[in-house]
């Protein structure tokens, strides 16, 4: 079994289109704790931390886990603490991301990453509660995946490269919205996680 806790982007592996749907995928069990941010995670006595913790609680140790944190770094909050330093500013957010993902590793758990996609293209740029334009978000985005690929590219789990090299974020049916994946992208991620070695 397959546990997926983060945000509302653990969604896809549902099996249906939706947020806070039931599980129908056999072998995924999915936890949406709300809009949490990675830059938060792991810190003590945080909203973040205490919902994660409690849904660890009934996974059994050794189980693979693959937490969906990033996206709305990247789309809501990046671009307003840029300084001129993109870098820095991502690099912080993935530091604190990967330090806590390390702990759960250290605690027995198969420690995965589910990272952003690029999110759907509109030309007014008028995109649910952005900061900065599409461009400044995928360059984010990119940034991030990059920043946690560094940390442990076996343990990542991407649809970027997918989503932005064939422009699927100019195809609206691949979406639920502006930023969550539609089932039509399921397949793609379900090659993805068994390219990991996880059973699907």
């Amino acid at each position: 079994m397959n546990y997926v806790i983060g945000d509302s982007h653990v969604s896809i592996f549902s099996g249906q289109d939706g947020l806070n749907l039931p599980d129908l995928l056999p072998n995924f069990r999915t936890h949406n704790i709300s809009a949490r941010l990675a830059y938060n995670f792991g810190k003590n006595d945080h909203p973040v931390t205490i919902a994660v913790d409690k849904a660890l609680k009934d996974i059994p140790v050794g189980s693979p886990v693959i937490f969906s944190f990033g996206e709305i770094d990247c789309r809501c909050h990046v671009w307003k603490h840029v300084a001129g330093n993109l870098d820095a500013v991502v690099d912080d957010i993935a530091s604190r991301y990967t330090k806590r993902l390390g702990q759960y590793m250290a605690k027995g758990f198969d420690v995965y990453a589910l990272l952003p996609h690029a999110i759907k293209y509109k030309p007014d740029g008028d995109i649910e509660s952005a900061a900065g334009t599409w461009a400044q978000i995928t360059a984010a985005s990119k940034l991030f995946n990059w920043t946690m690929e560094k940390w442990n590219q076996d343990r990542c789990i991407s649809l970027f490269d997918w989503t932005y090299d064939y422009e699927v974020y100019l195809r609206s049916e691949y979406y639920l919205d502006d930023t969550h994946l539609s089932q039509m992208c399921l397949p793609y991620m379900l090659a993805e996680v068994q390219n990991r070695g996880l059973e699907i």
